[in-house]
């Protein structure tokens, strides 16, 4: 108990441009998971029972399907559920999701949406735009769904233009809930709509905590994994989202470095699916008994 409570102290009280060794401080500690029933539903669709009262974490990795395969074997092997968002109708769409999936990881589209900023070629092919008219949106969207095998829901590709609009991410969602998809809003603008229409909607939405490789470092990954374990530790649960690609490998080696020491911190490594079902639950049933908001969290730039 001691070693625990001077681990927790060291993991709140580092400075954020400090890095601590997890691994290091997690030595002397075992943590055995309590026993317990399940407190998900078993219908969740890719989602797996696991013992209540862990904090839980979902890795989940950008950009699989395009052609730079960079730290896409790496990522399928490193030993935790990964929820792999795959990017629609790209040279390798349909392998790195069978790939995937057969190693038991969770799958999703990787929705390509307009930006504020940024190439129109960075979106691929399938992008939405907000100057397309509604039946040519809903018509994209069926068809990047339906190109990603194994899908049980979507995150947004950029997006910081079409996430804001809300005519043209209603019609998003309203695809998505045909096929009972749930969603994972990236958050790459602070004027997001999703949590709210997935709120209007009945859609089951989660947010992202926090981006884990934006500079193509490992220390840096490093630090922001230590962000994402101090997150779960504080709520219960977190969401970090990775990349494969330029710099895959340099994530997967950094995950790889710190996943031993934050399991013995206590967390559990568990599918998307797992947080976002039991989220969108427990905020429902608070709206019911108070005036609730959405958890806030770090936005993208403009992406």
């Amino acid at each position: 108990m001691m070693a625990w409570c001077l681990f927790i102290a060291m993991l709140f009280t580092a400075p954020a441009d400090q890095p601590v060794s997890v691994s290091a401080a997690a030595d002397s500690m075992l943590v055995t998971p309590s026993k317990g029933e399940s407190i998900l539903s078993d219908h969740m669709p890719g989602g797996k029972r696991t013992v209540p009262g862990k904090a839980r974490v979902a890795i989940v990795i950008d950009d699989f399907g395009q052609y730079n395969s960079e730290g896409v074997s790496e990522m399928l092997s490193l030993g935790i559920p990964i929820t792999c968002a795959v990017m629609p109708n790209l040279e390798n769409t349909v392998k790195h999701a069978e790939e995937a999936a057969g190693k038991g990881h969770q799958i999703i589209v990787h929705l390509p949406l307009e930006p504020v900023r940024g190439k129109k070629k960075w979106l691929g092919p399938g992008s939405i735009t907000t100057g397309m008219p509604d039946r040519e949106i809903k018509k994209m969207v069926s068809m990047d769904f339906e190109s990603v095998p194994h899908a049980v829901g979507f995150n947004n590709h950029m997006g910081s233009a079409v996430t804001a609009d809300e005519r043209a991410m209603r019609l998003i969602l309203q695809v998505a809930q045909e096929k009972n998809f749930f969603v994972l809003d990236s958050r790459t603008t602070e004027k997001t709509l999703i949590p709210s229409l997935c709120q209007e909607l009945g859609i089951t939405c989660i947010s992202r905590d926090i981006f884990l490789d934006d500079l193509k470092s490992p220390d840096f990954t490093r630090k922001q994994l230590l962000k994402l374990g101090r997150e779960a530790l504080k709520k219960g649960r977190a969401v970090g989202i990775g990349h494969v690609g330029r710099g895959g490998r340099i994530t997967a080696r950094a995950l790889e470095e710190m996943i031993p020491g934050m399991e013995e911190m206590g967390i559990e490594f568990v599918h998307l699916s797992e947080i976002a079902y039991e989220f969108t639950a427990g905020h429902r049933e608070n709206i019911e008994k108070e005036d609730y908001v959405f958890f806030s969290f770090p936005y993208g730039r403009g992406m």
